[in-house]
């Protein structure tokens, strides 16, 4: 349009700015992305132009308007252009969705290509400022592959009308300067990134219309399928790693505006910009990024148009409900051979065991792997009783963990194991019946604290319950959009006022005391106090940052003077676990002990003067065949 303006400019007599006045750009420079009023510019022309009266032809076929609303959504590219024709709008670098640092990167100089300009010359007598040429990102000639010149640099400062609106390759100073937008030859990887890029806007500019279809989903398609998903989206660190491999880092570092290499893998707007906003029509992307993310799916953008996309389909992720069966650094044993032993040894899994040369809890592994039954000994059933062991296996079909059964039916594992070989089935309906329990614990988890707080958004939620909400997004992730909560609108921006960290610190020093305390005097199982827990009991955990440290010296203080050491908490676990089975009434066995006590053999073995003297004092005898009875060490006994 530039071009135009410029030799009705040069050819029409009078004072140039009051010829702009005329055509309503008073107020235009010849660099802007289209006229801050269009309409006067059409009602401004003689019956019978082209542009008279059709403001539309003039953002579509001579601004670069087109190109950034190439990928925006089809509705909201309607609604833009409506309010870029409309006299209300006064900033079309805002309605463009470009934000104050990018409107500010716009080219603040015409450029043109030197071999355009003389073909142009030579075919229609008047060189033109060709629109494809004037984004801020657009170095080289599509056509010819040659770097752009600048508009004369010597007159750049100057606000003089006439040299403003000035014809492509001309200036009217004695002594015009063309400056080359880029320097070719240094870096073959950004010199040929660059080209594309160019020929991409050129590509665009020349459609007659804009897209019917919204192209990100397209795109997020396209990069989905070449690998780059990632759980919720797109994987922006790999897209990252391949756009740095494709441009180059210069290129990367020049057109994205990060300077130093940690900024630029660290940075997430690959993901952000395919994000819900962009793809349900809130925001316009930024054409320049979506064209390089373009690049790695695609040789030309009129793939998106046209390409069928085809994304491998993903078996969805199924819950286990505890951890799967873990990986044997050995072969299994054959079918055959356990049912010959088995037969041979009279259905005894430990002489089968011992025939075959692996121990009983091998055998019983790979029995449970292979599916063969083994029926539950008789010996077994009458140790037990047929109430304990119905009682084992309704706990197995509810989905109750294995060692709380373990420690309310006083069962062992290896007792567990036979009862589940006696019974394949019950294996599978025990995990489903935890995967049940599980689902049910999440749901409960957020729909109480969305209860309990009605005002809370996505995020809230999202914060108060992790665990919940990364159970469902990857199990659920169907009930966990339904119910939760809307997006709360972004608070106005205000400043927050200075904290008063000596009041903080003292504050906090004294709620870790309080929480120390409570740990101390609670009745439940004892917890650890490390400095970790007591810190993030008040939201502290940042704090241990050796960055930050230095602001709560008090509160570091009192962390580490009530955090607990190895020993003094095993010994305060074991005084626990003693009371809780001296309801049990029976003498102090390893196995039952450690059990209630959630700690291994080693660790009651260095706790075993400390269990004597507790037994003592709590009337507790411990059985004689218990490594942990005095009358195994003569030593430990009262004189």
């Amino acid at each position: 349009m530039s071009s135009v303006v410029a030799r009705f400019l040069g050819r029409t007599a009078g004072p140039t700015e009051r010829k702009l006045q005329s055509l309503g750009l008073g107020r235009t420079a010849s660099t802007a992305l289209m006229p801050l009023d269009v309409q006067a510019l059409t009602d401004a022309m003689p019956l019978g132009h082209p542009w008279c009266d059709n403001p539309e032809l003039v953002l579509m076929r001579h601004t670069p308007v087109p190109l950034y609303l190439h990928f925006a959504h089809p509705q909201r590219a309607a609604s833009s252009l409506q309010s870029l024709l409309s006299r209300l709008c006064g900033n079309p670098a805002a309605a463009l969705g470009l934000t104050v640092s990018a409107a500010n990167n716009l080219a603040r100089q015409s450029k043109f290509c030197r071999q355009c300009v003389e073909s142009d010359i030579e075919s229609r007598g008047n060189a033109v400022h060709y629109r494809e040429h004037q984004p801020e990102f657009v170095k080289l000639c599509a056509t010819h592959g040659t770097p752009l010149l600048l508009s004369c640099s010597t007159c750049l400062g100057e606000r003089n009308a006439a040299r403003m609106w000035q014809r492509a390759g001309s200036c009217s100073c004695g002594s015009p300067t063309f400056a080359p937008a880029i320097e070719v030859g240094l870096d073959p990887t950004a010199d040929d990134g660059w080209l594309w890029l160019s020929r991409q806007v050129k590509s665009i500019l020349s459609m007659s219309q804009l897209p019917t279809a919204p192209l990100l989903p397209v795109l997020r398609r396209f990069l989905k399928a070449r690998g780059y998903g990632a759980r919720g989206g797109i994987d922006s660190s790999a897209v990252l790693e391949e756009l740095k491999t494709h441009f180059g880092h210069k290129l990367i570092s020049q057109v994205v505006g990060l300077p130093s290499q940690r900024r630029l893998l660290n940075t997430r707007w690959p993901g952000r910009m395919l994000g819900e906003p962009a793809l349900a029509e809130q925001k316009l992307p930024d054409t320049l990024r979506t064209l390089m993310l373009t690049a790695l799916v695609a040789t030309d953008v009129a793939d998106l148009h046209d390409a069928p996309v085809t994304v491998q389909p993903t078996d969805a992720p199924k819950p286990q409900g505890y951890s799967g069966e873990k990986r044997l650094d050995r072969a299994l044993l054959s079918g055959d051979s356990i049912e010959q032993a088995l037969a041979s040894a009279g259905g005894k899994i430990s002489v089968a065991a011992n025939q075959l040369g692996v121990s009983s809890s091998v055998l019983a592994v790979d029995m449970r792997r292979l599916g063969l039954r083994l029926p539950l000994p008789a010996t077994t059933i009458l140790r037990l009783g047929t109430a304990r062991v119905e009682a084992v296996r309704a706990a197995l079909r509810s989905g109750e963990a294995k060692n709380k059964i373990q420690t309310r039916l006083r069962v062992s594992d290896w007792t567990l194991q036979l009862i589940v070989l006696d019974d394949q089935n019950l294996g599978e309906l025990h995990r489903a019946a935890t995967i049940k329990e599980q689902r049910l614990k999440h749901r409960k988890a957020v729909t109480t604290f969305i209860a309990a707080h009605p005002e809370a958004g996505k995020t809230d939620v999202r914060t108060a319950c992790v665990a919940a909400v990364d159970w469902l997004a990857t199990f659920d992730s169907e009930w966990l959009i339904e119910n939760l909560p809307e997006r709360k609108a972004a608070a106005p921006a205000w400043r927050a006022p200075i904290r008063d960290w000596n009041k903080l610190d003292q504050a906090f020093s004294t709620k870790i005391g309080a929480v120390a305390r409570s740990e101390l005097v609670k009745s439940e199982r004892p917890i650890r106090l490390t400095v970790s827990r007591l810190l993030n009991q008040c939201s502290l955990g940042a704090v241990h940052n050796p960055d930050r440290n230095h602001l709560l010296p008090l509160t570091l203080a009192a962390a580490h003077a009530h955090a607990e050491s190895a020993d003094s908490f095993y010994k305060r676990k074991l005084a626990w676990a003693l009371k809780e089975y001296q309801a049990l009434h029976v003498p102090i066995s390893t196995n039952i002990l450690r059990r209630v006590a959630g700690l291994q053999p080693r660790r009651l073995m260095e706790q075993r003067e400390f269990i004597i003297e507790e037994a003592r004092r709590l009337k507790i005898s411990i059985d004689a065949r218990c490594f942990l009875s005095p009358l195994r060490h003569p030593e430990s006994r009262t004189p």
